[in-house]
């Protein structure tokens, strides 16, 4: 959902939505500049960053995909709609003007993860008239 993670000398890590140009979070637990920030190859939303204060945090953002898990678990098949394009894509919203907010359509999940799920949830059997079955579920829970 056009999100991006930044540390910075102020101790902060600010949580910012790229495509409408505002931060959406700042957390202040460091105590000196923060050095690095990495996320979890498979859970986007979980991070680790590191600090001249010598510590390493641990954060999890869920909370901000909640309404994209929500609409996942209520249709799983259609969890190929909620993936964006390719880096080009990703760099055309990161570098286009700030957009207003109900012009941008959906949010969208950019990366390997997002396409690994989605790819496994299309080989998973689907039956018409059958309930979704439970694996589908418990990966997208697992993913979120």
């Amino acid at each position: 959902p056009f999100i991006l993670f930044s540390g910075s000398w102020d101790a902060t890590i600010r949580v910012w939505n790229v495509a409408e140009a505002r931060c959406l979070h700042v957390a202040h637990e460091h105590h000196a500049d923060v050095y690095g920030i990495a996320s979890h190859p498979q859970r986007p939303f979980m991070l680790v960053s590191s600090s001249r204060d010598t510590t390493l945090r641990f954060w999890v953002f869920e909370d901000l995909v909640r309404p994209l898990l929500v609409q996942c678990l209520a249709q799983p098949y259609a969890f190929g709609e909620a993936l964006g394009g390719g880096v080009e894509e990703l760099m055309q919203t990161m570098c286009a003007p700030p957009a207003a907010p109900d012009s941008l359509g959906p949010p969208k999940l950019y990366g390997q993860a997002s396409r690994e799920l989605a790819a496994a949830l299309q080989q998973l059997p689907v039956a018409f008239g059958h309930p979704v079955p439970l694996e589908a579920y418990r990966r997208i829970l697992s993913f979120f």
